[in-house]
């Protein structure tokens, strides 16, 4: 009877209702073509309602992981929770590029709710906070003399913030919060772009480095990409966005080498 309601999203029904189906009985997710015929043959939806949820069914809306509601839905809560986040586009975030089967923002808003995006997005908050400070340093205490400072080069600054970078998407897969479903660097660049802190210009500096994003180039040939134009001093002193968009670029690098960073038994050594 839902079904005929108009008032309801109408993917989300259909796709409760077979859930409903396939807890009573897994067998009548073979049968849904026969159900949707007996239903409309007995009265029970109507002639538009059945061609509507047979268009569901050979869609496969029953195996969505997020409906247009929830997406609506998870939109509006990050509106709310920044609401002076700039209206930008980028085609990164939202269109298919090579081999991807689905855009990094669906792909984001399927496998996390809002408030896993917000703490994924925090992460590169401060990692652009750390590379826009005035200096990094260890400092030694003594029992029975001053504090020693050393402060560290630019280069082992920039290196720091990368290793601490890793170590804190480490941390936050191993959390109960992310268990069975880690994030990934291109999460992190993703929430963060859909919150604000990251802009479209820094997205699509990335998005131009064609080289980073190769199916056919081996992740060595993509770390001597990434050296010939930003290695050395010159990632370091490269004016915004291209400092942090060398940072990217080694994350996507990473991905190549590791997926999604897990380590259930690892004290990571930042040093």
């Amino acid at each position: 009877d839902s079904l005929n309601k108009d008032s309801l999203c109408p993917e989300d029904t259909y796709r409760n209702m077979t859930g409903k189906l396939f807890s009573s009985n897994p067998k009548f997710m073979k049968n849904l073509k026969y159900i949707h015929n007996l239903s409309y043959k007995n009265g029970i939806i109507t002639k538009e309602v059945f061609r509507r949820i047979e268009n569901y069914r050979f869609n496969k809306v029953q195996d969505w992981p997020l409906t247009l509601s929830e997406y609506s839905s998870k939109l509006l809560a990050m509106r709310k929770s920044f609401p002076k986040r700039i209206k930008e586009k980028s085609s990164l975030v939202t269109k298919l590029r090579f081999h991807q089967k689905i855009s990094l923002r669906q792909s984001l808003f399927e496998k996390y709710d809002v408030n896993q995006i917000i703490l994924l997005a925090k992460v590169v908050k401060e990692l652009k906070l750390r590379l826009d400070s005035s200096s990094v340093s260890i400092t030694i205490k003594y029992p029975d003399r001053d504090l020693e400072v050393i402060d560290l080069s630019p280069m082992e600054k920039f290196r720091f913030i990368l290793k601490l970078l890793r170590k804190e998407l480490l941390t936050i897969n191993n959390s109960s919060s992310f268990s069975g479903n880690p994030a990934n660097y291109m999460d992190l660049i993703a929430a963060s772009y859909e919150v604000g802190f990251i802009s479209s210009t820094e997205i699509e500096s990335l998005a131009g480095l064609q080289d980073i994003w190769n199916p056919t180039k081996t992740p060595k040939e993509k770390a001597l990409f990434w050296i010939k134009n930003f290695g050395g001093m010159a990632s370091v002193f490269l004016p915004p966005p291209f400092g942090f968009v060398s940072v990217m670029a080694i994350m996507l690098i990473d991905q190549q080498l590791s997926e999604a960073p897990v380590d259930r038994n690892s004290d990571f050594n930042i040093f």
